[in-house]
């Protein structure tokens, strides 16, 4: 069953590679790639400046002596002051052919012309070579012109370099999120499959200085890469051969622009994976009717699109499947050997249930809550969305909790933009802790030494004892917060429920809508009842019981209704029965021996004191 499985899983993968390719064909001919600049192609002129960055970047010809050794560009690019052509004498000016101003073309002369003598027409023609004059004031113009020409022909070609590098820079910031420019060399060439590509790549930055106006290309922080898309469509390649050279590439870095340590890395390359008929050329290009694979220098700057990776992800997780032990439980359930589990399923946030350990720095929901929930389970989570709908505050809110759980977190994109937004989402007091290592323009940089800054300061001057007294205080707030939404909430769900739950009366249950469609009805018919009243006890009276009791008002006497309305004593502050008793026989023998001793009586109207006892 396992290898069932992996199969399974292996199929999945392999179909995402073919459909990936149909979308997107790969790009085997560097011809079709965009925005090509050759450097071998540079036109010699002051403003195209080479740098120093490598011997051999532009065909082996020297670095010029007053190029700055310490710069990190290899290419700039200034737009050049055009000349105009000297115009010819005006002894020869009729005779001159069209196209004269044009830098790539010779100026030529008509051999003949028709001479006039009237208005009639012409009556003979004229040699150009009839006058001495006219052949001498030729020679001085070209002589003059084809000095133009030798510095303005370079300048031309500069103008036009600057041009296309600037429709170039359109394209990227147009299509930013799905191209990138990279720096290629080592181009593998076999005819049979139609494959001339260069292999060495690096990703270069395109810099724009508009005061000059200036386009600096340099090399980006990336590391140099092999061009695994190609590679992968040669299937009698040395894959363990290929294997030990990216690996030598990853740890030695042989750049595009480099020179001996560069040729020699090639040639080991044609030698080992092509072998026995590869053959490396250093900086000439291959014969067309060569039949085996060649590598041959000439670095090109072009334009790719960055979906080239997903290929290469999907052999690499091709290669690793063959070798895992384990299968990803994520994996399984694609495939349809796997269940989610129920404590999954459940994994939601009930109203007023808040999990104090889940630390957001931003506003959040519930969806937000679990994610970090499927995180702490499975330790990975993909959220997908199209544009709008919230990933780049998700992520940020994300941030901000990781951090607080004391994790670093690294962020990557495609693209520097999204990186840029994402760090413009996170809260004002963690931005300074971002670490941005973008590409290398100025801005970046900037981000990088103050964000470094940032936390040495931070950590120079805080005091363990006051943040952990801070922190605790903190946390006392935090808790008192979600104590008073966790209520807030109830509060509201039992309000929202109030209104579909049943009303009780007693051991019967009625709904809210039955209830009012009833109020309603007996509308001053049936609202009779007094208050006070207790909600939601039964009628303490049977249906009888209330004919009975509205009869009384025709049977009690008004003096019976006044004496009815007094107030009867507190029973408390009644005498109990028996002391009542012994009070009344005490006061019947009192009465009865009255007249015994008058004299201890002092006159006192017994009668009117002991109607009170009535």
């Amino acid at each position: 069953m396992p290898e069932v499985e992996r199969q399974t899983i292996a199929q999945i993968f392999r179909y995402l590679k073919e459909l990936d390719q149909l979308r997107y064909p790969l790009v085997k001919n560097v011809s079709s790639q965009s925005g090509l600049i050759w450097l071998r192609d540079l036109p010699d002129h002051p403003c195209v400046e080479r740098g120093a960055l490598g011997e051999k970047i532009f065909g082996g010809r020297a670095v010029p002596a007053n190029t700055d050794c310490d710069s990190d560009f290899f290419l700039k690019l200034r737009r050049p002051v055009l000349t105009e052509c000297p115009p010819p004498p005006a002894q020869i000016a009729e005779w001159v052919m069209p196209g004269w101003t044009d830098v790539t073309q010779e100026a030529l002369v008509y051999d003949v012309r028709p001479a006039y003598s009237d208005a009639t027409g012409p009556t003979a023609t004229v040699s150009f070579n009839s006058d001495p004059e006219r052949i001498s004031a030729l020679v001085r113009w070209r002589m003059v012109r084809e000095s133009w020409a030798r510095t303005e022909g370079p300048a031309r070609a500069a103008l036009e370099l600057f041009e296309r590098t600037y429709e170039v820079r359109t394209q990227i910031e147009r299509e930013g999120e799905r191209v990138e420019l990279v720096l290629g060399d080592g181009h593998l060439a076999i005819p049979a499959r139609d494959i001339q590509h260069p292999i060495l790549l690096r990703r270069v930055t395109l810099e724009f200085n508009p005061d000059v106006p200036e386009f600096v290309f340099r090399p980006t922080s990336h590391p140099v890469e092999l061009y695994e898309g190609v590679l992968l469509q040669i299937p009698d390649l040395n894959g363990s051969q290929k294997t030990a050279l990216a690996q030598e590439l990853t740890e030695s870095q042989y750049q595009p622009f480099g020179g001996d340590e560069t040729d020699r890395f090639l040639r080991r390359m044609a030698q080992g994976l092509f072998a026995p008929h590869g053959e490396f050329l250093g900086f000439n290009p291959p014969d067309e009717r060569s039949p085996g694979a060649t590598i041959w220098r000439s670095p090109v700057i072009f334009l790719r699109r960055r979906t080239l990776g997903f290929s290469i992800a999907v052999e690499r997780a091709l290669q690793d499947l063959s070798s895992r032990e384990e299968l990803p439980q994520a994996l399984l359930r694609i495939a349809g050997f796997g269940s989610v589990d129920d404590g999954e399923r459940a994994n939601s946030t009930a109203d007023g249930d808040e999990d104090a350990s889940i630390l957001f720095s931003k506003e959040a929901n519930e969806e937000q809550v679990r994610i970090v929930r499927r995180l702490r389970q499975n330790q990975c989570v993909v959220v997908q969305g199209p544009p709008g709908t919230g990933k780049t505050h998700t992520i940020a809110n994300l941030l901000g909790h990781l951090l607080a759980e004391g994790k670093s977190v690294l962020v990557t994109a495609h693209t520097t933009k999204a990186l840029r937004v994402l760090r413009d989402k996170v809260v004002p007091r963690l931005q300074p802790l971002c670490v941005s290592v973008l590409d290398n323009d100025k801005q970046s940089q900037d981000q990088l030494s103050n964000a470094v800054q940032e936390i040495a300061f931070r950590l120079s001057g805080s005091d363990v004892e006051k943040l952990l007294a801070e922190a605790k205080e903190l946390e006392a707030q935090r808790k008192k917060l979600l104590e008073d939404r966790a209520a807030a909430r109830h509060q509201l769900w039992e309000a929202r429920i109030s209104e579909i739950d049943d009303i009780t009366f007693g051991d019967r249950h009625v709904r809210p809508v039955d209830a009012a469609r009833t109020v309603r009805a007996g509308l001053w018919a049936d609202d009779w009842i007094p208050s006070p009243i207790t909600p939601g006890i039964a009628l303490p009276l049977m249906p009888q019981e209330c004919v009975e009791l509205y009869r009384t008002n025709g049977t009690v006497t008004p003096e019976d209704e006044r004496e009815l309305s007094e107030l009867l004593p507190d029973a408390q502050q009644l005498p109990q029965p028996t002391l009542f008793a012994e009070l009344v026989r005490e006061h019947v023998l009192l009465c009865h021996q009255k007249d015994l001793r008058p004299e201890l009586w002092d006159g006192v109207e017994s009668d009117k004191h002991l109607a009170r006892f009535d």
